[in-house]
């Protein structure tokens, strides 16, 4: 049984292979004989395609990965707390840039076959892969900030301590006294007998008895002024009103306490009369009054004074004894004014 060829394949021997339908490849004896040359054959298949070119550069260094974000902040506490762990991995940088693609390898050339079917295709390997970019840089996120104090820890228990010795008795001064206490309830009433009457006793001294007797002349009370008082000249307080009913009994002296103002002159004094009517509405006239005491002059304006002591006469120690005051001298233009007038009686 015959076969036909379905493919022949050329060596560059010139040994011919053809393939029937799925046989295999049978070398095929061509004959001796020599005939005309045959037309030129098809060209040739492309050749298989050419070694890779050469490895592309190696891309840049991709930008640095982002910062960490900061950690986050620690509670409250009265010790420091624990450093923050770092902050995670910044993000990887971007992948470099693939290298450019190698350059196409030189088209091989095929010799030219004998005239044959044609050639099957042929099939260039694939080109090495570039190498990988080379990984970016590892991102460094910068440190979280410390965390914050945190809250104060609990109170520990109260030590006990061992008690030390009793030191010395201190030696401070006396306190002051106390105040004395409330007085005691009364005792009850002793139940005794009545002694004996005692004898009488001697006579005590006499005691001191005084009579004060105000005469005062209001300031600018027209009859306590005397207009253009003269030397040797009395002017009476007319105005019934300032004077006083007293009992002089056992009475012997008197102190003139006083003060003249408005003007005066070394000579004017205070002039003390009594009169024994019994009758405070007497004339002011001289008629019935004695004089009973004068001061010894040489006053100040607007001054009080008070005098030396003055015997009370015999005549006016009696009891419903008018007395009055007055104004005695002057120079005949100045013009004195009683404003105060006090006498003080005693025995």
């Amino acid at each position: 049984m015959g076969w036909w060829a379905r493919a022949i394949w050329v060596e560059q021997d010139g040994s011919a292979y053809g393939s029937d339908q799925g046989n295999g490849w049978h070398k095929i004896t061509g004959g001796t004989g020599q005939g005309p040359p045959g037309p030129p054959g098809p060209t040739g298949s492309a050749g298989p395609t050419g070694p890779g070119g050469p490895t592309g550069a190696t891309g840049g260094t991709g930008p640095s990965g982002e910062t960490g974000a900061p950690g986050p902040t620690g509670a409250d506490s009265t010790v420091a707390g624990p450093t923050g762990p770092d902050g995670p991995q910044g993000i990887p940088g971007n992948t470099g840039a693939t290298g450019s693609t190698g350059g196409t390898g030189p088209t091989g050339t095929g010799t030219t076959g004998a005239t044959g079917a044609t050639g099957p295709t042929g099939t260039g390997t694939q080109g090495v892969a570039g190498p990988t970019g080379p990984t970016g840089a590892t991102g460094t996120g910068t440190t979280g900030a410390t965390g914050a104090t945190g809250p104060t820890g609990s109170t520990g228990p109260t030590g006990t301590g061992i008690t030390g010795a009793t030191g010395p008795t201190g030696t401070g001064t006396a306190g002051a006294t106390g105040p004395t206490g409330a007085t005691g309830a009364t005792g009850p009433t002793g139940s005794g007998a009545t002694g004996a009457t005692g004898g009488t006793g001697p006579t005590g001294a006499a005691g001191f008895d005084s009579l004060a007797v105000g005469l005062l002349a209001p300031n600018g009370a027209a009859s306590a002024a005397a207009t253009n008082l003269a030397s040797n000249t009395f002017n009476a307080v007319s105005d019934p009103s300032y004077r006083w009913m007293v009992d002089l009994r056992g009475k012997t002296k008197v102190r003139i306490m006083g003060r003249i103002g408005a003007a005066l002159v070394s000579a004017t004094k205070l002039r003390v009369q009594y009169h024994t009517g019994g009758d405070p509405n007497v004339s002011s006239g001289d008629a019935g009054w004695t004089t009973l005491a004068d001061t010894a002059g040489s006053h100040t304006v607007n001054v009080m004074f008070y005098s030396a002591e003055i015997n009370v006469p015999a005549g006016a120690q009696i009891n419903n004894c008018l007395i009055r005051v007055g104004l005695f001298s002057g120079d005949g233009a100045a013009d004195p004014t009683i404003t105060a007038c006090v006498l003080n009686f005693y025995a």
